[in-house]
């Protein structure tokens, strides 16, 4: 054989072990996305099961278990959980409402707002001043005016802080009650307002 004839035989043989490698590499690739791709859907799996169980352990008469239940489904970022915490800002024990309305405003579903909107009205302190910081985490606009009337007719000061969350959405709604504020001569809310637009002068850098 000659010598073009080996350098033909030996461009063949590059040309075959560079096709078998890649062969092997293109399958390698193909299992680990199938192996990715099942993963994936025993974590849904196990999610699904696990909100599952949660939802079954909300419906005990024991508002321990039903607290755990919470606590499972406000930490899962899911948007079929959100029924079952707005459900339960209706609990009869005020430890359940605390948390669900804190876990709402950490997942931040819209679904949730203006069920906590009425939640500014619960009889505890701790359940309102949860549902006022979620809206504030929330920031749907339409949350804007219940907490401005809430700090108008409340003692709850932390819905100034609830109500900066929103900045410019709203400076201009603030400004109207600080003028009515002003004209009905209320300093305490007069100061409560300025401190909620200094709150997002500040934000603004």
């Amino acid at each position: 054989m000659g010598f073009v004839g080996q350098l033909n035989l030996g461009f063949r043989g590059h040309l075959r072990w560079d096709y078998a490698v890649r062969k092997v590499i293109e399958k390698q690739s193909e299992e680990n996305n199938v192996a990715t791709i099942n993963s994936e859907a025993d974590k849904r799996k196990t999610g699904n099961s696990e909100i599952d169980k949660a939802l079954g352990r909300y419906s005990d008469n024991d508002y321990k278990v039903r607290l755990s239940a919470i606590h499972t489904l406000g930490k899962i970022p899911d948007p079929s959980v959100v029924p079952t915490l707005i459900c339960a800002l209706k609990d009869d024990a005020d430890i359940i409402r605390k948390n669900a309305a804190y876990y709402l405003g950490e997942i931040k579903d819209v679904c949730a707002v203006e069920p906590l909107i009425e939640a500014l009205k619960d009889s505890d302190s701790v359940v309102r001043q949860n549902s006022a910081t979620s809206l504030g985490n929330i920031r749907d606009v339409r949350a804007i005016e219940p907490l401005i009337n809430h700090l108008l007719h409340s003692q709850d000061k932390y819905v100034i802080f609830a109500l900066a969350s929103f900045g410019d959405a709203a400076e201009e709604h603030i400004n109207s009650a600080l003028n009515t504020a002003i004209n009905t001569g209320n300093e305490e809310i007069q100061n409560r307002l300025l401190t909620a637009l200094s709150l997002i002068k500040d934000k603004k850098g």
